[in-house]
């Protein structure tokens, strides 16, 4: 079998592909249970090519002792799932058999469907495969080019100090003006990361609309099917079959989405791992064939994507928040809210607060809330 991957991958090399099979796991295999990575591989590959033997026809049949090719049978389980919900189109299955009396081994769902003796066939099974990872990128180009990206929302004022960049790579990415489908917001606590989070989720309203906008924060609750019902509640309109809670329809109705569509996820650190695993498996690492939809992901470090070292990577970008000493910014944007404080009052606060957005903007709003007679007592010039 091993043998029979690698002709693939060498086959598809220098084209981007990632070819997966479970023999070149490392001797201790996955981090994951087997049988969960086993799950998620069968779930989350554009193409399936299954090799029936007499071996895998039991893992499909379920008909394997317990704990015996366990991950095969969460595999074939997965599978057959998604051949069912394809209904009568299977195009992104292909059966492999190895002898010509494997062919008795074949599903009776799956008979119908050209399948490929090995190595008889090879450069049959080698083009369809091209073909029809083809297909789907020339499908997701034209999608793209389909979409009506929205203008740069400029009547919004952002309310916060000295995060222009990131404010203006979130709002490129929902006009279409970059590559880019996901901004990430890494930051400690203190840092102003729920603000920013916030205004950037406010921003994405008023620019796409509020039918089109998600926001699930893990701070209170953190389980799948809390995403599930938050995702069914704001999104349900625009993303069919939702409610059936099948992964498979999620990731092909955001495929198919006509218009942006944010998913923003705040304190992230907070969700449980089958969650976090969850929005990459579906969300994250389907970002290529899902032009129309665009992520904002904030959580604390532990935990947090890194894109550089994901598959998904080169639709995101990461910005960790660090402290803003300078006081200018707070200057400016104490003017623009408390009439009174000025900026011998503003200094003093980010010295003492050490430039951390969290306190200085709590300290400044305490502050805005006295009236003039108030803060002159207390030897303030206003």
């Amino acid at each position: 079998m091993g043998v029979f991957a690698e002709k693939i991958r060498t086959n598809l090399d220098g084209t981007g592909v990632e070819v997966v099979s479970d023999h070149v796991l490392p001797a201790g295999g996955p981090d994951e249970d087997f049988r969960r990575w086993s799950e998620q591989m069968a779930d989350e590959c554009e193409i399936v090519i299954p090799v029936f033997t007499s071996s895998y026809r039991k893992c499909w049949d379920g008909k394997h002792p317990k704990n015996v090719r366990s991950g095969g049978t969460n595999e074939a389980t997965v599978v057959a799932a998604r051949v069912n919900d394809a209904g009568g189109s299977i195009n992104f299955l292909r059966v492999v058999i190895f002898t010509d009396a494997d062919k008795n081994f074949i599903p009776k769902r799956l008979s119908n469907l050209k399948y490929f003796l090995e190595p008889d066939e090879d450069v049959e099974l080698f083009k369809w495969i091209r073909r029809a990872l083809r297909i789907k990128i020339v499908q997701s180009a034209q999608r793209l080019q389909e979409l009506t990206w929205p203008p740069r929302y400029k009547a919004f004022l952002p309310d916060f100090a000295n995060r222009d960049e990131e404010f203006n790579f979130f709002a490129d990415t929902l006009c279409g003006a970059n590559s880019c489908r996901a901004t990430l917001i890494c930051a400690d606590s203190d840092h102003g990361k729920t603000k920013l989070v916030s205004q950037l989720y406010d921003y994405g309203r008023r620019a796409i609309g509020s039918d089109a906008c998600c926001l699930v924060d893990f701070k209170a609750r953190g389980t799948t099917d809390y995403l599930w019902d938050s995702l069914a509640v704001d999104l349900g309109v625009l993303i069919p079959g939702i409610a059936e809670r099948s992964e498979s329809k999620l990731r092909l109705s955001l495929r198919a989405a006509g218009r942006p569509i944010l998913m923003a996820f705040d304190t992230f650190e907070n969700a449980p791992t089958e969650t976090q695993q969850f929005i990459e498996r579906n969300i994250l690492a389907d970002m290529d064939h899902s032009p129309a939809v665009r992520v904002l992901l904030a959580g604390q470090k532990t935990g947090f994507p890194e894109p550089t070292k994901a598959s998904w990577g080169v639709y995101a970008k990461r910005f960790d928040l660090g402290s803003i000493p300078d006081p200018e910014p707070w200057i400016h944007w104490a003017r623009r809210r408390f009439p009174l404080v000025n900026a011998h009052m503003v200094r003093p606060i980010v010295l003492a607060a050490e430039g951390h957005p969290g306190s200085i903007a709590n300290l400044l709003e305490k502050l805005g809330g006295y009236n003039r007679t108030q803060l002159q007592k207390a030897g303030m010039k206003c």
